[in-house]
């Protein structure tokens, strides 16, 4: 159980620090204890409520130390290359991908796209829309977590992540 005041990473949302642990004012007194989550990132300030005992993707943030291994090891990573005409496929693969909810598989997949983007814009052609969105929720999930880890804003870290994509990883 997380205690209020935590920051966790909320599966697709991002960012999201434990406001609450209790009912809910939209539940009756039914005994049953629910997260009151607010995105740390977000100006809405939208409420979230998750069931304590939910299986949803939720997780302690990485510390400042793994923030900085992650950054230092994107120059070597070797993301596969996915690709299908079909945007279900397509969807499927990038979803997959981010469901382990681990900043490592987010890395590979925005180096991934990336490396895509740098591809079509070479034929000077654009992304598909299904490889920008999945691109937009990899890099907040990344962004959002290692700026709170890094106590920096996501735009540092944005910049952080395409210089370290920009550097060629050393040959073995």
């Amino acid at each position: 159980m997380y205690a209020v005041g935590t920051p966790i990473l909320y599966g697709r949302t991002g960012v999201c620090r434990v406001e609450e642990i209790g009912t809910p004012p939209f539940r009756k007194k039914d005994g049953d204890s629910y997260y009151t989550l607010r995105s740390v990132f977000s100006t809405s300030g939208e409420l979230i409520y998750i069931p304590v005992d939910a299986a949803v993707a939720m997780r302690p943030l990485i510390g400042g130390g793994e923030a900085s291994d992650y950054l230092a090891r994107i120059p070597k990573l070797k993301p596969e290359p996915f690709s299908s005409r079909k945007p279900a496929e397509l969807a499927a693969h990038y979803q997959g991908v981010l469901d382990s909810c681990r900043p490592e598989s987010c890395l590979m997949l925005i180096k991934e796209i990336y490396l895509k983007e740098k591809e079509l814009a070479a034929h000077k052609k654009k992304l598909g829309q299904v490889d920008s969105r999945y691109l937009k929720i990899a890099e907040r999930l990344v962004y959002e977590e290692f700026a709170v880890a890094l106590n920096t804003g996501p735009e540092s870290i944005k910049k952080r992540v395409y210089a370290a994509m920009e550097r060629e990883a050393p040959k073995q």
